[in-house]
């Protein structure tokens, strides 16, 4: 198993998700690493199948990594390392903004 497919197998179980969903979806992304070179035991397969834009399981794995991002983003900020920006009369920390398939972050670095 490629380290993405360990990625989103393990992300999907933290999310709460049961093992017969992830083992559908492990099973989707593999036949698309399949083909894949690097995945190939005698490098003899071209990448000739993969997600594209459009795909309708391709902004599923979108939002999937994108949940692995805001985890990061949190953790640096309880680290201290940086801080969202502060919107709003109760000063809410907002890091990171989704929309479709942009993301930006928000920090401000912590002196």
């Amino acid at each position: 198993m490629t380290v993405i497919c360990e990625y989103f197998a393990y992300t999907m179980g933290r999310l709460g998700f049961c093992s017969l969903w992830i083992k559908w979806i492990m099973s989707c992304l593999q036949y698309y690493c399949i083909n894949s070179c690097y995945d190939s035991p005698m490098n003899e397969f071209e990448m000739e199948k993969g997600l594209k834009q459009g795909d309708r399981l391709a902004f599923f794995l979108f939002l999937i990594v994108s949940e692995g991002l805001l985890g990061l983003a949190r953790q640096v900020e309880r680290k201290n390392f940086l801080d969202g920006i502060k919107v709003g009369k109760n000063d809410t920390s907002i890091s990171m903004f989704q929309f479709t398939n942009d993301t930006m972050f928000f920090f401000v670095k912590i002196t």
